[in-house]
């Protein structure tokens, strides 16, 4: 009579969920792509980016999240490989782009210059233009987002909201970031938004992450907290979006054997 020996391995922690997923961002100064942990907010680097010439629009596709894009300010645009951070050079298209997003209702990505809308077709590697953003006042656009089906930017300048139809690319002042703060100098340093949550930080002596959301009613910035407040954290303008979940330092999931 054989013996048999069940060997079952369980991991029990967030890094074991499927449906869980994890915020990815560019970081501009240090020029890495980098992870937000999942049991605290601290950021830990994954590789460093190729790109050079501004890391400011990017986006993870919802349908795969397992894979990026990555358009920078000279018109590159990369394919990205999440779990290891590798870039990969496709094609080239127009340059100034300064954030991008994907409408998870349609599939269809969206990128945005400082003046106009774009639909990007990742696969033809092409930019086809929608439409004006309106701008008149030397506003600049420097984050996409996108939220059941309307577009949202944020704009440096005047430290505003607009909202953005996604049909015509024309713009609507939505609110002021910070109403009881106008100065607020730290809003020209805002990375990117996925749907309405905003990575951004702080230029005052030091530079401090944060995260915020944007209110899709008044279009101010809200519910303010430390992404690692243990350490000085650089990503001037680059890029915020959720993919899918990998293990990391961060959560020291260790398996339970039975």
């Amino acid at each position: 009579m054989k013996k048999f020996t069940l060997f079952i391995s369980i991991l029990i922690g967030v890094t074991g969920m499927a449906q869980e997923s994890r915020a990815y961002l560019a970081d501009n100064v240090a020029k890495q792509f980098s992870a937000l942990g999942t049991i605290d907010d601290s950021m830990f680097f994954i590789a460093p980016s190729p790109i050079a010439s501004g890391e400011n629009a990017g986006a993870i596709n919802p349908n795969d999240p397992s894979t990026g894009y990555v358009l920078d300010e000279a018109g590159n645009f990369y394919q990205l490989t999440v779990e290891t951070g590798v870039y990969t050079l496709l094609g080239n298209m127009l340059s100034d782009w300064q954030g991008m997003e994907f409408d998870e209702s349609t599939g269809i990505l969206y990128a945005i210059t400082t003046t106009h809308l774009y639909i990007i077709d990742p696969v033809a590697i092409t930019a086809t233009l929608v439409g004006s953003l309106g701008f008149t006042n030397g506003e600049h656009p420097i984050a996409l987002g996108i939220y059941n089906g309307l577009g949202y930017i944020i704009e440096s300048k005047e430290a505003n909201s607009h909202t953005v139809n996604l049909a015509t690319g024309a713009t609507s002042l939505l609110g002021a970031l910070y109403p009881n703060n106008p100065d607020a100098d730290y809003i020209g340093d805002v990375g990117g938004m996925d749907g309405l949550n905003v990575v951004y930080t702080a230029n005052y002596q030091y530079r401090y992450g944060f995260k915020s959301q944007l209110n899709p009613t008044t279009g101010h910035l809200g519910s303010e907290a430390f992404i690692d407040g243990s350490s000085v954290y650089h990503q001037e303008h680059g890029w915020y979006s959720y993919g899918e979940l990998f293990p990391d330092t961060s959560s020291c999931v260790e398996p339970i054997y039975i």
